[in-house]
């Protein structure tokens, strides 16, 4: 079985960013004056979607395929049920505006009385690298062991190039209800269009569905400056979606 990228998307929830007013007001020390407004108008041309997400019962996928899966893993699937779901986003930057940084956070709980929220056991992209090469002063000293350039006097110091992995895609809240793709650097600046991610939950049997909720936060640059924000002015839909097994 083929899981494809989606070409579409069917959207359930569409909302603008808006700046937090009090920490602009804060910083720029106005009161609703000109430039506020157009700092506001700037940043709500950046509208992001959720679409319908897709999912799949794994334990089923495996029996359909006759797959033989490992024995610790059969004997989790006595425990618990594990679903694939695929979150579709969409992203339209305005014009003259930059990701610098973007977090999307997903939130699942049951729908079933008296059952445990589900969790996040795993999650794709994740921890994703880009390798910069850097020049440092290091010293070696007479531990034989590296350190920054401190007052390095008696001890061989040499220029070491040496290249640094910088996060661009990251995730934190697995083993949790609510996770985090946090998105950097190119990651972040190439963030247009329809993208997809994708998340295995362990619920345990029986359960009858999940409610799945979509948040953003972004830090965006433009001509007026850069600005944190949060996904807030609703234009269409609910950000919760209710997934029925």
């Amino acid at each position: 079985m083929v899981i494809k990228m989606p070409t579409e998307i069917d959207y359930i929830y569409k909302a603008k960013f808006e700046y937090d007013e009090g920490l602009i007001k804060s910083e720029l020390n106005i009161d609703k004056s000109t430039e506020a407004k157009a700092i506001q108008e700037k940043l709500e041309a950046n509208i992001m979607g959720f679409g319908k997400p897709e999912w799949w019962n794994l334990r089923e996928l495996c029996e359909t395929k006759d797959v033989k899966l490992p024995i610790e893993i059969e004997s989790l699937l006595e425990r618990y049920d594990f679903c694939l779901i695929q979150s579709k986003i969409s992203f339209m930057s305005a014009p003259d505006s930059h990701l610098l940084w973007l977090r999307i956070a997903s939130k699942i709980e049951s729908v079933s009385e008296n059952m445990a929220d589900p969790i996040f056991y795993d999650a794709y992209p994740k921890e994703i690298h880009e390798e910069k090469p850097e020049k440092r002063k290091r010293v070696i000293g007479l531990d034989l062991k590296f350190s920054e350039l401190l007052g390095a006097k008696g001890e061989y110091i040499e220029e070491v190039e040496c290249s640094r992995l910088e996060p661009v895609i990251s995730i934190a809240g697995l083993g949790e209800s609510e996770t985090f793709w946090d998105f950097r650097g190119g990651a972040s600046t190439n963030f247009r269009g329809l993208h997809a991610l994708y998340s295995i939950i362990e619920l345990p049997p029986g359960s009858e569905g999940v409610k799945i909720s979509y948040f953003s936060r972004a830090k965006i640059k433009t001509k007026l400056g850069i600005f944190p924000i949060n996904l807030k002015k609703k234009l269409d839909g609910e950000k919760t979606y209710q997934i029925n097994f």
